[in-house]
């Protein structure tokens, strides 16, 4: 025989055992590719539909942010009601510091007697009136603050000259207005007519 056609023992070993391995892997390999032409297959179906632990976690995240929403507009309101507060502390302490900052002011040259008058203050004030009877032996003194006769004052003997007092509080926006003769005849007239109020 011809050296040169003599076939390698050890070449022909190598041939018959990759023969063998592929012959035995081949099962193996046709069994991933079906399976993985099944999971090509069946993926656009298991996006479209979620598993029951994907469900749950898109649940989550839903509520996770409603409740964020809710919290921002819960933010909001409390900031709302903060300025709103501020706004009420702020009128608060200037009325407060009218009210502290009243003094008494002579008005009687603004005054005449049953004549209305408004208090245009957003706070109380408080009307001092002094009325006289020259010659007579009494003397009548009426406030009134929306029609209503809320003080009163008479003072009468048998000395001539009297004088008659009487003091109310008007709250705001009122009208208010004095009687001094009311009841009588005779000559009454306003001595002194103070009011407490803010200094203008």
């Amino acid at each position: 025989m011809n050296r040169g056609n003599r076939v390698n023992p050890g070449a022909a070993r190598r041939a018959i055992a990759i023969s063998f391995t592929v012959a035995m892997l081949a099962p193996a390999a046709t069994g991933l590719l079906a399976k993985e032409a099944v999971r090509r297959t069946e993926a656009p179906s298991a996006a479209a539909q979620p598993s029951s632990e994907q469900k749950r976690d898109l649940d989550g995240l839903d509520s996770i942010q409603r409740l964020r929403a809710d919290l921002e507009e819960a933010q909001l309101q409390m900031d709302a009601l903060r300025l709103e507060f501020r706004m009420l502390e702020g009128r608060f302490q200037a009325r407060f510091h009218r009210f502290m900052d009243r003094r008494w002011q002579n008005v009687t040259g603004q005054r005449a007697q049953r004549v209305p008058y408004t208090n245009d203050f957003d706070i109380p004030i408080e009307v001092s009136v002094v009325g006289d009877r020259p010659g007579q032996n009494g003397c009548l003194a009426n406030v009134y603050v929306d029609n209503h006769r809320v003080a009163v004052s008479y003072n009468w003997n048998s000395n001539a000259d009297k004088h008659c007092f009487a003091a109310a509080t008007v709250p705001p926006g009122s009208t208010y207005w004095v009687d001094l003769s009311w009841g009588w005849n005779g000559n009454h007239h306003i001595s002194t007519w103070y009011e407490l109020r803010p200094v203008q």
